[in-house]
This record gives structure tokens, C-alpha cells and sequence, in this order.
């Protein structure tokens, strides 16, 4: 693995089902390359991997400057209100950020 490479701990809650066990709170490694990392980028990688599933809720993050109001963001328990915010600054000395993505929709709708 390169050394450089950014290593994200993703937990999704609220999330449908990806087959990944951890109930409704799984937690999915991403290993990103090196550069800007913003929350858009992590959206944009956990869509490149599960596509369609999570297209209802991610999809819209796609398109730059678009702001999705129903997933809260954190990185290592700091809340990020914009998703083009720059998080370099939560990675640690070993290229690793622990990330929590909560779909308010699906958890208000039960």
C-alpha cells in the first residue's frame, strides 16, 4: 500500500444495507489517493464502489457545489457542514481519518 494513500474508516448509519454486516452502523475502509480530501471526494468514492444503492442518497454529490441536506458528515467526531470543506487537517501522521455519514432521512422515516 503506498505509504501516501489516505486510508478513511467510514461508518454508515442510516444507510440501506451494502452486505457488509455491522447492522445498521457498518463501516467501510476506503484507501484514497493522495491529494485534497474533502467529503465530496469520500461521497464520490463510496458511489464509485456501490453505485446505484447508494446513488438516492450520495448521487447529488456528484455535481460541484451541490450541498445534500439529509447526510451529516464527521470527520474524527468534528461535524463538517459543507461537503467541499478541505478535511487534510484530520488526517493523521499515518495518512488515516475516521469518517461518520448519518442519513437523517432514513432514520427520521424509522
Amino acid at each position: 500500500m503506498d505509504e501516501h494513500s489516505i486510508n478513511a474508516s467510514v461508518m454508515l448509519h442510516g444507510f440501506p444495507d451494502l452486505g457488509l454486516g455491522g447492522g445498521n452502523r457498518p463501516t467501510v475502509a476506503l484507501t484514497l489517493a493522495p491529494g485534497r480530501l474533502t467529503g465530496r471526494r469520500i461521497y464520490v468514492a463510496l458511489l464509485e464502489r456501490f453505485g446505484a444503492i447508494l446513488a438516492p442518497a450520495l448521487g447529488p454529490a456528484r455535481e460541484a457545489g451541490c450541498k445534500l441536506k439529509n447526510v451529516h458528515l464527521f470527520a474524527n467526531d468534528k461535524a463538517i457542514n459543507d461537503a467541499d470543506e478541505v478535511l487534510d487537517a484530520h488526517i493523521d501522521a499515518e495518512g488515516r481519518i475516521r469518517v461518520l455519514l448519518i442519513l437523517v432521512k432514513a432514520i427520521a422515516s424509522g
